[in-house]
């Protein structure tokens, strides 16, 4: 589920996150209703998005860095 952060947050997890990173994220979960572009039988289907909003990101293991500088 993709997960939205903010000003801090956001700054922080650009710095140390990478793939194989672990980390327990407290905040809520917000939804959508999106229109589907197709239409079957002269009915438009929709979609619901769902995603978390972050408060707080507590780093639990984070990713090696290989000698490149790049994250193994």
């Amino acid at each position: 589920m993709p997960v939205t952060l903010r000003d801090r947050e956001a700054k922080m997890a650009a710095r140390y996150l990478g793939d194989g990173s672990l980390v327990a994220i407290e905040g809520y979960i917000h939804s959508a209703l999106q229109p589907n572009p197709i239409v079957v039988n002269d009915v438009r289907a929709v979609r619901r998005s769902l995603w978390v909003i972050a408060d707080r990101v507590t780093y639990l293991r984070l990713a090696r860095r290989t000698g490149t500088g790049e994250r193994a």
